[in-house]
């Protein structure tokens, strides 16, 4: 990913954790907030916006995020992992 992509997604990322702050702030605040589906509905959106959080990039990624682990994006194969690829299931 290209650090203009990062910085887009990154954006988008904070863009959509401001709306959902955002909204469950107004619905805190609103006449009848003391509504149980509102308080879950707020509770949500904050929770939303905590684990959203957890998803931005940043420019250097260390080993223990990445998805695709090390011994795969160094080229190997299954194969030359010792695994059996001719195994039935």
């Amino acid at each position: 990913m290209t650090p203009r992509e990062r910085a887009a997604y990154n954006a988008g990322l904070r863009a959509a954790i401001h709306a959902a702050r955002t909204a469950a702030i107004t619905m805190e605040t609103a006449p009848g907030s003391t509504d149980v589906r509102k308080q879950a509905a707020v509770a949500a959106l904050y929770a939303f916006a905590e684990s959203a959080e957890a998803l931005a990039l940043t420019s250097s990624p260390d080993a223990s995020s990445r998805c695709i682990p090390a011994e795969f994006a160094a080229g190997e194969t299954i194969s030359d992992l010792g695994v059996n690829t001719t195994a039935t299931v």
